[in-house]
């Protein structure tokens, strides 16, 4: 299917649409994570985005997972979803609460902290 057929599908207000909106969705992989944002829904969430905790998000991005990420700093998280992981199956969370409300059950979430030398 082209984009106009996309477009068809994503305007039509039939149920049997559902269904091809689906085959869609499957047929052309790069429509996956338009999915997966539509309903806010992360395999995965990570806490940390330091240089590790982004190249694993982009890792687990680019091997078909969406992920949620969350920072203290929620600064780093708009840096880092309007750089490294633009256009990649990665949503942002600003707090917590937030990060929890978009992962699928069971919840997964995974935190990465900067080691401290003593």
């Amino acid at each position: 299917m082209g984009a106009a057929a996309c477009k068809h599908v994503l305007n039509c207000p039939e149920p049997v649409c559902v269904t091809k909106l689906i085959r869609v969705l499957f047929n052309h992989s790069h429509l996956i994570f338009c999915f997966a944002f539509l309903f806010h829904r992360a395999d995965i969430g990570l806490i940390g985005l330091a240089v590790m905790g982004q190249n694993l998000i982009l890792n687990m991005a680019d091997h078909g997972f969406v992920v949620c990420a969350f920072n203290r700093t929620t600064s780093k998280v708009d840096d880092f979803l309007h750089n490294e992981a633009k256009g990649k199956s990665v949503v942002g969370a600003h707090s917590v609460r937030e990060l929890v409300a978009k992962l699928k059950k069971p919840r997964r979430v995974m935190m990465l902290v900067q080691g401290i030398i003593f």
